[in-house]
């Protein structure tokens, strides 16, 4: 439908008596308490956003320069940290709840208008308990609010809340039950409680009536708006459950989830749904039995292709193989070409619906920016792993210029810092990697995930790794580490866990059995970066077994190598650096047998991957002038 312009007869000097005006209509109680902790609950959000930002990403503040959200539309106007930025958004999430809760005791409170306090109290509670129980908050976190708050009471209100839920369940409200099961496992993911993940995902597979089967094709089922809800819960379920699976290196159920993602969209898409779905603006109605329904905004089916490309790169990191198989590549390739031109359409932020104003618009554009910042970064990873040096470098450059463009520089700040010190670190540029490692780790909490990499790759680029019995010092931090990574959901850390405990076992059947763990994992899970870290361990430091079975690990890690983004180059040179071990190693092996023909060729080899090598330092050594603005010292 065209926008009409305004007539300008609208304006024009009238004779005719003005209207009496009219009396103000009043809001109901509960409507201002619904607002207000509305209001609150999102203001939390600005603050909780620079909570997790180093110190040393601010302005002077003895500039007097007002203090500016994280996210702030205007790039000029500077950003200066505040140190209490945690407690201010605990304390504004405590408001929130307070309103919720008065709203909640509201005598004559509709089903309706219950659920919709019900919901958003379950969501901030939540926030607010792990928060004040959970390891960290943040930098600058206030660690007396567990003390000021009765957490034992709050925890009560939440289940008492959740009580009413399965009082949905009851009165088959099961449109309610299945968003409230929907927001539990996305918060759970949000928030990285793995330990509830298996869960919550089984409770949200059961409510939407799945077998954990994955197996087995899935059929939708309803008409109309019935079914659009349908689609859309299963492909969030889905894409939730990749990432799990992907996680805990099932790779074979990541794939077939991944299947019924891509089957469900574009049947969704085939079949009209998705035009019926933008003609609503995404605004579908929320049934409540014997009340009014709720008017709610599902999700976009652009964000959905969105999120599903940035799940396959993310949930299968499979870099082995030609460009055109290579389906990590292919998938977030896709969408870099296409977000903006081929489904344009799906987004609700280029119109409005009734419900959708401005001010949601610009939240949604930021969300929108945050995702492709995201994907942009796996990209770059994913090409960076292929040994994709030259398009990765590309892709960094343009990713730098979409996180400034969006003001978004800051938030990925420890990610930009990580990828650069990888890069360095794969085409062996120690220095500067163990420099980006090191400033990744002023600027995250310690004690994530994410600090384990920077901690694990500091003491490689270090060369902390090596003689580790002979160095006490080295060797204990890195039984810390082992026994971090294991004790992980991840399989990447489990893997890498078991890796590094066989560095320090001094028992050699031990050793021999903890890179056996290491090995299965790598190949269950389709790491085949593990899988070459390994070969080029027990092919160096461990000999197992005899001479022939050295030979076809060191022949099985060159191929790996090679299939690392070189199957398509004319000099086949791969992951380099290992690459190059490969290729060493070989030499030796023919020239002990005495098989100079293939010691030649050995040698040919080498000098392909010194070449490549001298190639792609050249470049790396210009990343450090993209992250010029980027603050490396507390």
């Amino acid at each position: 439908m065209k926008r009409r312009k305004l007539s300008p007869e609208l304006y024009q000097v009238s004779n005719t008596p003005p209207l009496p005006p009219s009396s103000p209509h009043l809001l109901p109680d509960s409507a201002l308490l619904y607002h207000f902790a509305l209001s609150a609950h999102r203001a939390s959000h600005q603050h909780l956003q620079q909570a997790f930002i180093h110190p040393s990403i601010s302005a002077d503040p003895n500039l007097g320069i007002p203090i500016a959200p994280v996210y702030n539309r205007s790039a000029a106007q500077p950003f200066i940290h505040d140190p209490y930025a945690a407690a201010k958004a605990l304390d504004l999430q405590l408001v929130a709840l307070d309103f919720l809760r008065a709203g909640l005791a509201y005598p004559d409170l509709s089903e309706r208008e219950r659920v919709a306090f019900g919901l958003e109290f379950g969501i901030v509670g939540l926030k607010f308990y792990t928060a004040c129980t959970g390891n960290s908050t943040g930098k600058g976190k206030d660690s007396e609010k567990n003390q000021r708050v009765d957490l034992s009471r709050l925890i009560g209100d939440i289940q008492d809340v959740i009580g009413h839920s399965a009082e949905a369940y009851a009165k088959r409200h099961f449109q309610i039950v299945r968003l409230a099961a929907l927001t539990k496992a996305r918060f759970i993911f949000v928030y990285r409680r793995w330990e509830l993940a298996a869960q919550a995902l089984s409770a949200f597979s059961s409510v939407i009536g799945l077998t954990e089967d994955l197996s087995k094709p899935l059929q939708l089922s309803g008409q109309g708006n019935d079914r659009i809800w349908e689609a859309s819960f299963i492909i969030h379920y889905l894409i939730l459950r990749t990432l799990w699976e992907g996680r805990i290196g099932n790779d074979l159920n990541a794939k077939y989830c991944l299947k019924h993602i891509y089957a469900l969209m574009d049947e969704t898409a085939e079949s009209g749904l998705f035009n019926l779905l933008r003609a609503n603006g995404g605004v579908l109605n929320l049934n409540i039995p014997g009340g009014e329904p709720i008017q709610v905004q599902v999700t976009p089916p652009n964000i959905l292709y969105m999120l599903t490309y940035f799940t396959t790169v993310v949930s299968r990191r499979d870099f082995t193989g030609s460009n055109q198989t290579c389906k990590t590549i292919l998938h977030s390739n896709a969408l870099r070409l296409h977000e903006n031109a081929v489904r344009a359409e799906d987004m609700w932020d280029t119109g409005f619906s009734h419900l959708h104003g401005i001010g949601q618009t610009e939240i949604q554009q930021k969300e929108v920016m945050i995702i492709r910042g995201e994907m942009m970064i796996e990209h770059a990873t994913a090409l960076m792993f292929r040994s994709e040096f030259e398009g990765s470098y590309k892709l960094l450059m343009d990713t730098v210029d979409h996180l400034r463009i969006n003001d978004l520089f800051r938030v990925f700040a420890p990610h930009l810092c990580l990828l650069v010190a990888q890069y360095a670190m794969l085409i062996g540029i120690k220095g500067t990697a163990a420099k980006y490692y090191e400033a990744c780790r002023r600027l995250i909490n310690q004690g994530s995930e994410f600090g384990l990499i920077a901690d694990i790759g500091l003491m490689g680029s270090q060369h902390r790794l090596t003689k580790l019995l002979e160095h006490p010092e080295n060797r204990e931090k890195v039984h810390v580490l082992a026994e971090k990574c294991k004790g992980s959901t991840s399989a990447m850390f489990n893997g890498a866990g078991y890796l590094l405990a066989s560095l320090i076992d001094e028992n050699v059947v031990n050793s021999k059995k903890q890179l056996s763990n290491a090995y299965e994992i790598s190949v269950r899970s389709n790491n085949n970066i593990l899988r070459l870290l390994i070969f080029a361990f027990t092919t160096s430091t461990h000999h197992y077994g005899g001479r022939e079975r050295m030979y076809r690990q060191l022949e099985t890690g060159k191929e790996l190598a090679k299939l690392m983004g070189g199957k398509d180059r004319p000099d086949s040179v791969g992951q380099v650096i290992l690459g190059l071990w490969f290729a060493y190693r070989i030499k030796e092996y023919y020239r002990q047998e005495g098989d100079q023909e293939r010691a030649g060729q050995a040698r040919d080899s080498i000098k392909a991957h010194l070449d490549r090598l001298t190639e792609i330092k050249t470049q790396g050594l210009s990343l450090e002038r993209m992250l010029l603005p980027l603050p490396l010292k507390a």
